[in-house]
């Protein structure tokens, strides 16, 4: 399978391609890429800019470095560097469509996750990308804190389980036993939740 390193500056993210492994026939998905990044974290956000730094682009990194800094070590904010030549296959990775979107994710330091690899961990993702909600400040914030919360107290096998299984209804449950308000504001924003590989879930 194609091997890719994440390349970390402590400004922005990109990835490199490694080498090519002869043996095995298990896909390279996100968790394969974060796995490190996410070892010390409950959450890792991953923010993905467009290529014309946008007044949104601008709003929104900004908003979650604030967002980061307020939640502590438990927290990484990420910026992705569009400058990256491996971009789109960083966006396919994430299975992005369009930009700007932001990719929160499972990190490995959230009660009951088990990390065992990247393949074999119920790690799971929750992607904003509407661009009502991107240009929107109050919205915008308020999707971060609810995917947070979700991702740092929810289950992770549980919502992956349900996930992989394609039940919508199920999350949505699952979501309300944490907490109905999150449960509510989640289905106005419509995120999509999804598994490393590509499997994910429309909401709402």
């Amino acid at each position: 399978m194609n091997n890719w390193t994440l390349v970390d500056n402590s400004i922005s993210l990109r990835m490199k391609p490694g080498a090519l492994r002869a043996m095995g026939s298990e896909q390279f998905t996100w968790a394969h890429l974060l796995y490190g990044k996410l070892g010390n974290v409950k959450v890792g956000i991953f923010y993905f800019p467009s290529r014309f730094s946008t007044a949104t682009d601008t709003a929104a990194i900004e908003a979650l470095r604030e967002f980061g800094r307020n939640s502590g070590p438990s927290t990484s904010v990420n910026i992705w560097d569009t400058t990256d030549p491996e971009f789109e296959h960083a966006l396919g990775l994430f299975d992005l469509k369009t930009v700007p979107a932001v990719v929160l994710a499972t990190g490995l330091q959230v009660e009951g996750i088990e990390p065992r690899e990247p393949a074999k961990t119920p790690l799971y993702s929750i992607t904003v990308a509407d661009a009502g909600v991107l240009s929107d400040a109050t919205r915008f914030r308020s999707a971060i804190n609810s995917a947070h919360e979700v991702l740092a107290r929810s289950d992770p096998k549980e919502i992956a389980s349900y996930i992989r299984a394609q039940t919508p209804n199920a999350i949505i449950a699952a979501i309300g036993k944490l907490a109905a308000p999150v449960r509510d504001e989640i289905l106005r924003w419509k995120p999509k939740f999804g598994l490393p590989g590509g499997i994910s879930v429309q909401i709402g």
